[in-house]
């Protein structure tokens, strides 16, 4: 399902602890104070929808990182996790305990025995997917809950606005290089695979499930900490930005996406 790069980078680097912080957060979670409440209602919105019931499916759960995600299960009587990352499972399990069931592997591959699930998430996942798997992967998913159920993903668009103005800024900073510096620019690149559907990959589950998108994030972590500044009322811009978030036509601008896929009955 996910290239080996996803497996090496989150064992090697990603889920190593920096105190209570996973250095996958360090690189790419915005923890300035104008952030904090906006990231907290941001993760919110997932456990908004997701329900209640016995099962909840948690694929590529990684360590829990977040208070918010840790309660994402908080109604359901046990939490189905399954990552590539032993190490993750390991960090999950110290803060699950009992509440959560550990599975290293593939989810393509793995059947955990605890289908059909009440609800199932899929959190900035999807997208180290081998693309070409990526449809599979939801089906299977969709395949396994109950009716009624709703699968969660969180997705990003490759033609959000964040993604253009990200490219943008490379650009200038190639040409600056040139021109000031004589010298060439080179771009560091992903280290992990990272591939995207357009949004209207989610329409090819409609005759399956009432499908919903909407806007989760707006920008990039990393754009978040430039634009929005203490001194440029940044705490007060991102609250209204939030608001903005939940207006349907916005998913089309936001860099990240909330899928929401509840299976009919």
């Amino acid at each position: 399902m996910a290239d080996k790069s996803i497996r090496e980078f989150y064992d090697e680097i990603g889920w190593n602890l920096v105190g209570d912080t996973t250095t996958d957060a360090l690189i790419n979670e915005n923890f300035t104070d104008v952030a904090t409440e906006y990231v907290h209602k941001v993760r919110g919105r997932i456990g908004d929808v997701l329900g209640s019931g016995e099962n909840l499916l948690d694929i590529g759960c990684g360590p829990i990182q977040y208070p918010e995600y840790l309660a994402y299960s908080r109604n359901f009587e046990k939490r189905i996790c399954v990552d590539l990352s032993k190490k993750a499972l390991e960090i999950a399990k110290s803060k699950l305990g009992e509440h959560g069931v550990f599975f290293v592997g593939d989810y393509l591959d793995i059947k955990t025995g605890h289908e059909p699930y009440a609800g199932a998430t899929l959190i900035n996942v999807l997208y180290h997917v081998d693309l070409n798997l990526q449809e599979k992967l939801v089906r299977k998913i969709i395949s396994e809950l109950e009716s009624g159920a709703a699968l969660v993903v969180v997705y990003s668009n490759p033609k959000s606005f964040s993604s253009r103005l990200n490219t943008a800024l490379v650009f200038a900073k190639r040409v600056f290089r040139l021109v000031f510096q004589r010298r060439n620019f080179t771009s560091q690149s992903n280290p992990i695979y990272f591939k995207r559907h357009e949004l209207n990959f989610w329409k090819l589950f409609e005759s399956e499930c009432d499908v919903t998108v909407l806007a989760w994030r707006t920008f990039t972590p990393a754009i978040e900490k430039v634009l929005f500044r203490k001194f440029f009322l940044g705490k007060k811009l991102l609250y209204l930005l939030f608001k903005i978030e939940k207006q349907k036509s916005w998913a089309k601008i936001a860099e990240y996406q909330m899928i929401t896929l509840i299976k009919k009955l």
